[in-house]
């Protein structure tokens, strides 16, 4: 009897696993038939992700207006703080938050180099500052030919 695969995961129930007959074979059916299924709930979670995506491109309010006014909405964004009277965080990732938005606002975000020129970091210690390194990377990619005022703040307990 020929039966027809489940259309939304695949699965045939001809190729239903196989009965062992000792429990090395076991284990490896299992292991054989748990990467099937990994391997099946990452290929959902990736149309799942594409799904949302293009939900949010069609919901979003904002996606009528040109990258150039998008661009001068992150530069007001990124700036604004420089008026809080100290009281700005050490580590500045705002250009991040806004590229984690939605796909439109980080490729905006990520091609507008005037969000990258200002970056300060307050590293605690060695291990945190070699955790910075790629982050501070990424602001001088982005930031392309565009100065870069870096400002680095060692705590006296650097170590």
């Amino acid at each position: 009897m020929n039966q027809v695969p489940c259309p939304r995961c695949g699965h045939h129930p001809d190729k239903s696993p196989r009965r062992a007959s000792s429990e090395d074979e076991e284990v490896t059916i299992i292991s054989q038939e748990t990467r099937r299924i990994d391997d099946l709930i990452h290929g959902l979670y990736e149309e799942r992700a594409r799904h949302l995506r293009r939900l949010n491109a069609i919901r979003s309010s904002t996606k009528s207006l040109p990258p150039e006014i998008l661009t001068d909405i992150f530069q007001r964004v990124c700036s604004s703080d420089k008026d809080s009277g100290g009281k700005r965080p050490k580590c500045t990732f705002e250009a991040f938050t806004l590229g984690a938005v939605s796909t439109r606002w980080r490729t905006v975000a990520w091609n507008s180099p005037q969000l990258w020129n200002s970056v300060v970091l307050e590293p605690l210690n060695k291990t945190i500052a070699d955790d910075l390194v790629p982050f501070l990377q990424l602001y001088l990619d982005n930031a392309r030919s565009a100065p870069v005022n870096l400002r680095l703040d060692f705590c006296p307990d650097f170590r």
